[in-house]
């Protein structure tokens, strides 16, 4: 029962313009510039390659590119104070609306 219902479900959203099925099969693009993430302390923000990542909100921010480092191994905040600075502001932007 569960199955079809989860079938159904990603059938219609399949076929509105802003359903999540056409990024999940690879064969459209987000119409959004950033995406953002907040639970529990943690806070994330991806935009382009760039992500900025931290485990509580008084942690410093780490930075990753994504295009070298998909796994986020090497944090590269220390070589790039900009780069962090204009996502965190994105991030504060995109926070200040709740």
């Amino acid at each position: 029962m569960l199955e079809k219902v989860f079938k159904r479900l990603i059938r219609s959203k399949s076929r509105q313009r802003n359903g999540p099925m056409p990024l999940v099969e690879k064969r459209g693009q987000s119409p959004h510039e950033a995406f953002y993430f907040r639970y529990r302390g943690y806070a994330a923000l991806r935009k382009g390659d760039w992500k900025i990542v931290r485990e509580k909100p008084n942690r410093p921010w780490q930075l990753f590119n994504l295009a070298e480092d998909r796994v986020e191994a090497s944090d590269r905040a220390k070589d790039f104070p900009m780069r962090v600075k204009e996502l965190n502001d994105v991030f504060a932007g995109w926070e200040w609306t709740f």
